[in-house]
């Protein structure tokens, strides 16, 4: 892959991205700008995998490095692009395919981020996908509004992955003899929530908040109390 002959200069890049034609431009050893209107664009490279595909030809990958900003503030200038595209290459050097890792990269911290969703972000999304079919603005709001009051004090900021069974007793005991029926409603809204994330993948194992054969044990039933 030897360099082109008339690599890209920065007052070039400065100009292509201020005139904002749309087109591929080329600085060599496959490193591309890429211009998509003006002020607008953003570096590309184009590398070919050893292995082959179905035809029998190298496989052809294009890899976005980050806008392209003569200045750097909002993306990468020339220069940090070329540094960008040299250790794509020495991965691929190494056997490394770095649009690959790249993608499992931003998979695995999109699969921590929804780990880490927290209780009252879960309780929104929760909403938003079942007040359609509820009855009245109202229940929506009592719905948000229990879980506000005694809920999210104590659990709301805490990922759903990590919400265990004395949590939710925290949530349930000062208000389980005091308020008996609020409180059997914040219960089974909580289990609900926990339930919605644990379908969404963002907690696993039983759910803390169930009543039968598990806070049954530990709290007197509604009726007794």
């Amino acid at each position: 892959m030897g360099r082109r002959a008339d690599p890209l200069t920065a007052p070039q890049v400065k100009a292509l991205l201020e005139k904002g034609t749309p087109g591929r431009h080329a600085d060599g050893n496959r490193l591309y700008l890429v211009v998509t209107g003006k002020g607008r664009g953003w570096w590309m490279l184009r590398y070919m995998l050893g292995t082959t595909s179905a035809n029998g030809k190298p496989v052809s990958r294009e890899m976005g490095l980050g806008a392209a900003d003569p200045k750097g503030a909002n993306g990468f200038t020339l220069s940090e692009a070329r540094d960008r595209a040299g250790e794509a290459a020495r991965k691929l050097r190494e056997g490394i395919d770095p649009l690959a890792e790249k993608d499992a990269q931003e998979a695995a911290a999109l699969a921590e981020k929804a780990r880490t969703r927290t209780f009252r972000e879960v309780t929104e999304l929760y909403l938003g996908a079942h007040a359609a079919g509820w009855q009245s603005d109202v229940h929506k709001a009592q719905w948000r509004n229990t879980l506000a009051t005694y809920a999210h004090p104590v659990i709301g900021e805490k990922p759903t992955g990590d919400v265990t069974t004395e949590d939710v007793l925290r949530v349930l005991r000062p208000i389980w003899a005091e308020k008996p029926e609020t409180a059997s409603r914040v219960r089974g809204r909580v289990e609900a929530v926990l339930n919605y994330a644990g379908s969404m993948g963002w907690r696993q194992g039983d759910n803390p908040a169930r009543w039968r054969g598990h806070l049954s044990n530990l709290l007197l039933a509604r009726g007794k109390v």
